[in-house]
């Protein structure tokens, strides 16, 4: 029997109601339980992660919510949770200290237990920011970018294409980075030069190298806190190897040939030194020095009896978690973490969390961020006059008369931890903006 045009109609109008509806389901089903969308509102984990001030639309992430569910993140994870000085509000750092530990800060490093906490590869990769050539608007002029390094003139020039060649010299020679290396926010337009606060130690060189004779060595050098660590790269024969003050580690089979480029890449980062030479990989760890002297610090690279050309020269800072006023001995609660923002700066995270306490007449006690700045929530003028009104810790709408109060600015004290059932879950990928911004594409995950 042929169905009428009218019983068509009918039947096509439901199937695709019953699809659309099974889709919104599922869709809402993910949302709640598996993946959600998220759009990154500020600066403060920049630039691993751009807000609308940078970005101009903010990135738009997507949150893993299942893992949330079956386990707890682990050190180093962006997570994004409940802010538990407004549970009504969401908020995204990276965790650097779990339940049960003590944690301190100390000369930009994150210190567990005592012992500093070293970020995996694929962590510090990510939380490695340019000072050379920088991705600040002062890169746009070459020959101020290139004065950065100070060079003897008679045997180094810069080649056309922006390569370092150093002439045959008796004896060593090397380049200087000539500027203190500080913990400049060059996302946000400070200069490398002339901005930041702290002075960074923790630093990564890397070139490539093609040596121009068949004997010598090429060195390069870090010196932090008073401790010179040293790269020595033996050309067509001899020892290659590694110093950490008189501390000598070996480089096996390491050697550089005439007119062969190397990539090389020497890093001091977190109380270790990194070596990688065309890939191979060489590690040296060692305890954190008792005192913190930065007014030695270098960074040099050069030959010894040789001459070689340096190109694709670059310098990275790790991340300067600048110890701010909650950051000494802090012992996390059990089922709780500890946050902050890669952009250290400019973070409000665990740190600086602070509750105030609204005491009134009749015993109530009201408890509110000390520290919010959101004018949708912070304190203000209520619609009657006379009145008070804000979000209190558990994001309920408040609003109080003057005249009932008895004390308004109770400190609390602070309350600088996350609770494991304050978390949504952990960030995974960018997914939006799909465009450049500053050269680069936002689509990535995120580590």
């Amino acid at each position: 029997m042929t169905e009428s045009p009218e019983l068509k109609t009918k039947r096509w109008f439901k199937e695709n109601i019953e699809a659309i509806a099974i889709a919104v389901v599922m869709a809402l089903v993910i949302r709640q339980f598996a993946v959600e969308a998220f759009m990154i509102p500020t600066e403060s984990m920049a630039p691993t992660l751009l807000g609308k001030e940078l970005g101009k639309t903010g990135d738009r992430i997507l949150v893993d919510k299942i893992g949330a569910k079956f386990g707890s993140p682990s050190r180093w994870n962006v997570i994004v949770f409940k802010y538990p000085l407004n549970i009504g509000k969401n908020y995204i750092k990276r965790l650097v200290a779990l339940g049960g530990e003590t944690l301190n800060i100390r000369d930009g490093d994150v210190v567990i237990n005592g012992e500093v906490a070293r970020k995996p590869d694929h962590v510090q990769d990510t939380l490695f920011f340019p000072v050379y050539p920088g991705s600040g608007p002062d890169t746009r002029h070459k020959r101020m970018v290139r004065r950065r390094w100070l060079i003897d003139e008679d045997h180094w020039r810069w080649t056309e294409d922006g390569a370092l060649r150093v002439a045959m010299v008796e004896g060593e020679n090397l380049a200087r980075y000539g500027h203190r290396i500080r913990d400049a926010s060059t996302w946000e337009g400070e200069n490398v030069e002339t901005h930041g606060v702290f002075t960074v130690g923790d630093v990564k060189l890397a070139f490539e190298v093609t040596p121009l004779e068949a004997s010598g060595q090429v060195v390069a050098r870090l010196i932090e806190n008073m401790t010179t660590n040293e790269l020595v790269l033996a050309v067509g024969s001899g020892e290659s190897y590694f110093l950490h003050g008189e501390q000598r580690i070996e480089l096996p089979d390491i050697l550089l040939e005439k007119d062969e480029s190397t990539e090389v890449i020497f890093s001091n980062v977190d109380d270790a030194l990194h070596v990688t030479v065309d890939g191979e990989k060489f590690s040296f760890l060692y305890d954190t020095a008792e005192t913190i002297d930065h007014s030695g610090d270098q960074v040099r690279f050069g030959v010894r009896d040789c001459s070689a050309e340096f190109a694709e020269i670059g310098l990275w800072r790790d991340v300067y978690y600048e110890a701010k006023e909650n950051c000494r001995d802090v012992r996390i609660p059990d089922g709780h973490f500890f946050v902050m923002g890669d952009n250290s700066r400019n973070s409000k995270d665990s740190r600086v969390w602070r509750l105030r306490s609204i005491e009134m007449n009749d015993g109530t006690i009201y408890k509110l961020d000390d520290g919010d700045n959101d004018p949708l929530t912070r304190m203000r003028p209520g619609r009657e006059p006379g009145t008070l009104t804000f979000q209190d810790y558990r994001g309920i709408n408040r609003t109080i008369r003057e005249v009932d109060i008895t004390d308004r600015y109770k400190s609390s004290g602070y309350a600088s931890f996350v609770p494991e059932e304050n978390l949504i879950g952990r960030a995974f990928f960018v997914f939006w903006p799909m465009y450049p911004i500053d050269g680069r594409f936002r689509v990535k995950f995120i580590r």
